[in-house]
């Protein structure tokens, strides 16, 4: 029985929780137009956004965009409204997935805020629906899988990558076989393999317009070369390694455990899967790689004392905030 003390620690928690997600979704909604790299593209794109060649951008950016200028509202607007969906499916889905509510909201606001819905905002609403789609997989429902996944890719073509995962068992965990996911992922890197001439092969044109932009790019050495030996890649496989030995620990303690570890775990792969298109590489990784704000935390299940493994969660986001704004700037300040 909860005593009135928990309880008030309890509603103390959750108001904490929802004050810092609110404020999150106000600066992304209203940032300068100096502060990320993508503003100012975006700007430019709703200003011009009855002469944007069809399936040259998502139809619900082109939806929104419109449906704004007819009721003779600005710019602003369309960030309020990728801010609102972005950061607030997150919420809801940070609210399902895990107890950690504030941890998790600062792995995320360290890494995933700044690159997704401060940058690629398209993308930062169908990474949401990723995580809410942890749901239904999970339950074995179809249908609403179906729909959220469907959603995603009217917000981001990338989103494609999330249909094979309905297919992943969520109580069940073959070590070897994710360990050698990790292994033939930089066996494809050292020998050679390249999947150009597969994945081009995607029968619908914008995204066959799309990747021979990307391979066109990596051919002429205008992309910048994927760096599968990345500190930041070594410490995701370093991740994988200990969340796949551990998993049972998480399992017992979280029962969305083992279909975060398997998405995660394919995640960190693909980035070297696909090296030889970095930019097709670091979308596929980045977009499923939203789990990994539902994983770190999950460090405390594993890590004993509990206060260790919070300053470890700790280190780990002040890590990931300066690789973002002094090495990647992301932000500009």
């Amino acid at each position: 029985m909860l005593t009135a003390q928990k309880i008030s620690f309890i509603k103390l928690y959750k108001a904490i929780f929802f004050l810092l997600s609110v404020l999150l979704i106000y600066m992304a909604a209203f940032r300068s137009n100096e502060i990320d790299r993508d503003y100012k593209n975006y700007v430019e794109i709703f200003n011009n956004i009855n002469g944007i060649q069809k399936g040259k951008i998502e139809i619900t950016f082109i939806w929104f965009s419109q449906l704004i200028k007819q009721q003779a509202g600005g710019v602003v607007c369309l960030f309020i409204l990728y801010a609102l969906l972005g950061i607030g499916l997150k919420i809801f889905a940070i609210t399902r997935l895990t107890p950690f509510w504030i941890l998790t909201l600062l792995v995320y606001f360290s890494h995933f805020y700044m690159l997704h819905d401060l940058t690629q905002i398209r993308t930062g609403v169908a990474s949401g629906l990723l995580l809410i789609s942890i749901l239904p997989i999970y339950n074995r429902r179809f249908i609403q899988f179906f729909i959220l996944s469907i959603l995603a890719v009217l917000f981001h073509y990338s989103a494609l990558i999330v249909f094979p995962l309905y297919f992943l068992k969520p109580d069940r965990l073959d070590k070897r076989i994710y360990f050698s996911i990790l292994m033939f992922s930089y066996l494809f890197y050292f020998f050679g393999f390249s999947l150009k001439n597969f994945i081009s092969i995607i029968p619908i044109d914008y995204i066959q317009t799309k990747l021979f932009t990307y391979i066109s790019l990596a051919n002429q050495g205008k992309d910048i070369p994927t760096n599968v030996f990345s500190f930041l890649q070594i410490f995701r496989l370093l991740i994988c390694v200990i969340i796949i030995i551990f998993y049972e620990s998480m399992y017992s303690k979280n029962k969305y455990s083992i279909l975060l570890i398997k998405i995660y775990v394919i995640s960190v792969a693909s980035y070297v899967i696909f090296y030889d298109i970095p930019t097709l590489s670091f979308r596929i990784s980045s977009y499923m790689g939203i789990v990994e704000i539902i994983i770190i935390p999950f460090l405390i299940y594993i890590l004993k004392p509990q206060k260790y493994a919070t300053i470890l969660i700790f280190m780990i986001c002040f890590f990931y905030l300066s690789l973002n704004i002094f090495y990647i700037h992301l932000l500009n300040i």
